[in-house]
């Protein structure tokens, strides 16, 4: 087979020793501390009656030795192929539990999977299939690691400092050699969420969050917002030349300061916080770039954006707004309270902002396609560095969220069937529990000044004819100018709902814990946090975790104005929080893979993306 790009050679599959003749096998290996163990084809319907038994392996040789008996590969499969599916072939464990795995990235030179452990402050690297894991420590270069990205087998891993207000660094390195230490280290700006490279490998992007702490200059807690310490939301690029950083460029977005009334007339949710401008006011979540490597898309979550940036030369080319969903429409359904003791999924008269955490492109007939997971945020801060509510002498310093039953609504404001009057509309069992924006896009009934106008801490007296929830509860499909093409819709609660069933709903408690039933419905329902977009058997499939359901949901986008939901996976994993593709072409198994990483775990998954 050609060479591809990065590569020296295509990869076979990996041979497997069954009575003496070779066949390809998709296994790969579970750490669990030191031992290994297989899933093997008898949990994939290729098993000969009678013969299935554990498959286990010897790492001393790295040789694979069958141990009973298995169905020759060539074994037929069900002739009628109708989906595409997910099968987890294997499973790392970070051993550190919650925390021990966030971000995860793939090394297609030399077939290593790398994910970022936020308890240990560390990259963890796991060979696959099978071999010894290895990690590399940031403690000397920051507080917290965030993400990491790897391309022609350099890695990058982005650190925030303490506090997170500060610079923060990429730290490059060669994950195949992670003893080597650090092989240079770049300064970027505070709190860089996210790092990823072009297709190309030429530049490295990095979403500086830039989150504002409750602190002054000297790090003492304050609780007036005004007060605080904001720094500027960023993109930092940096190029490489030779396997190397050559350079950073970070641009920020002080060009827009002033202009906060235009950008809100757009829809981008600025103005919230006391006193600040749009540059600080503006947080860069996450970042995909185009496959020719011109145009990057940046998600400003908080502010319900994205921006797309020129790569090449830093040039904003424009924050475009992601508009509001109305929960009202058919099709936009959702389940609004957790004290209602049943899966309510219905219309109500809410919008909501898509909020996108992860974001991820595409080509779909030439045409750049962007595909977000419309998790939602809000902004909740309080007077230490560390924004920890449990902390001693903790209080509050700014929160942009309210119960819906805690507002004034406009005598104008919509009821729908079935609802009485305003009172009983904001009933728990009904909207009351549900958490809206105080502030834009909420809109105020009497021609409230622009919010960044007056104190948005004070909305005492107001009352709401248009009330923005956090999060569409889908994933969404935008255009190369940010154009809305398709919308889950509520498809992502209702899929949950039949195949659980009503008695066993679950609206974000992940399943399997101890999370009551319908718990986080008056929050942001099943939380699509993750995103991934790749090609499969010529179709193109957007795969989208979910954080607090729980499990990976499959799309196939092949026609972007109208995908079908194939699938909802789930495995023992829980919280799903980042996603990696890796083509066929790339794969040690000959086969494309989605690869996982889960919070609340601290393990990831690999599954193989097969036809069914």
């Amino acid at each position: 087979l050609p060479a591809q790009a990065g590569r020296t050679k295509a990869k076979p599959r990996l041979p497997l020793t069954i009575g003496g003749h070779p066949r390809p096998c998709h296994t790969a290996a579970k750490l669990l501390g030191q031992s290994w163990h297989l899933r093997t084809p008898a949990q994939r319907g290729r098993i000969m009656p009678g013969t299935g038994r554990l498959l286990t392996i010897t790492l001393a040789s790295f040789a694979l030795t069958a141990i009973a008996g298995i169905a020759p590969a060539d074994a037929k499969k069900p002739k009628n192929i109708k989906d595409i599916t997910l099968s987890p072939i294997v499973t790392f464990d970070s051993g550190s539990g919650e925390g021990g795995a966030e971000i995860v990235a793939f090394d297609s030179v030399n077939d290593l999977v790398l994910v970022t452990n936020g308890e240990e402050n560390r990259i963890d690297i796991f060979p696959l299939p099978a071999g010894a894991p290895s990690s590399f420590d940031l403690t000397p270069f920051g507080a917290g690691v965030q993400s990491v990205a790897v391309r022609n087998g350099l890695a990058v891993a982005v650190v925030a400092a303490d506090p997170v207000v500060l610079p923060g660094s990429a730290v490059f390195f060669d994950p195949a050699n992670p003893g080597a230490g650090a092989s240079a280290v770049v300064q970027v700006g505070a709190l860089p969420d996210m790092v990823t490279f072009n297709y190309q490998g030429t530049q490295a992007l990095v979403a500086n969050e830039g989150e504002p702490r409750c602190i002054d200059s000297g790090g003492a807690g304050v609780t007036d917002p005004t007060l605080a310490t904001n720094p500027n939301g960023s993109i930092s690029i940096i190029d490489i030349m030779g396997g190397a950083p050559a350079g950073v460029t970070t641009v920020d977005f002080t060009s827009f300061n002033g202009s906060g009334a235009n950008l809100r007339a757009k829809g981008v949710r600025v103005g919230t916080w006391p006193g600040a401008t749009v540059a600080q006011d503006l947080e860069p979540e996450y970042i995909t770039v185009a496959k020719d490597g011109k145009t990057a898309y940046v998600s400003l979550q908080e502010n319900n954006a994205i921006a797309i940036i020129n790569p090449k030369t830093g040039a904003v080319i424009d924050i475009v707004g992601l508009g509001l969903k109305n929960h009202s429409l058919p099709g936009n359904a959702l389940d609004a309270s957790d004290r209602d003791d049943a899966a309510n999924i219905r219309d109500w008269p809410v919008h909501g902002m898509s909020m996108p955490d992860a974001i991820a492109s595409w080509k779909s007939n030439g045409r750049t396609m962007v595909a977000s997971a419309n998790e939602g945020d809000g902004r909740e801060y309080f007077n230490n560095a560390e924004n920890d509510e449990d902390a001693p002498g903790a209080e509050i310093c700014f929160i942009d969220e309210s119960r819906i039953k805690d507002l004034t609504l406009d005598p104008s404001f919509p009821l729908p069937p079935g609802i009485a009057s305003l009172d009983e509309l904001q009933e728990d069992e009904n909207l009351g529990r549900l958490k809206m924006s105080k502030f834009f896009p909420s809109e105020f009934a009497g021609g409230v000044p622009p919010i960044d106008d007056t104190d948005p801490s004070d909305v005492a007296g107001l009352t709401y004819s248009r009330l923005a929830n956090y999060g569409a509860r889908s994933v969404t499909i935008w255009d190369s100018a940010g154009n809305l093409v398709w919308d889950s819709g509520d498809q992502i609660a209702n899929k949950v709902l039949a195949t659980i069933g009503e008695d066993a709903w679950v609206n974000g408690p992940v399943l399997g814990t101890t999370g009551a039933p319908d718990g986080r419905s008056d929050d942001k329902g099943a939380e699509p946090e993750a995103v991934a977009a790749g090609k499969v058997f010529g179709r193109n499939m957007i795969f989208v975790g979910l954080e607090r359901t729980g499990g990976i949901m499959t799309f196939d986008a092949t026609d972007p104005t109208s995908p079908t939901l194939l699938e909802w996976v789930q495995t023992a994993d829980i919280s799903p929080e980042g996603m990696q593709f890796v083509r066929e072409d790339d794969s040690p198994t000959g086969t494309a893979l989605l690869i996982v990483s889960y919070e609340v775990s601290g393990t990831t998954t690999v599954f193989e993306v097969e036809k069914q």
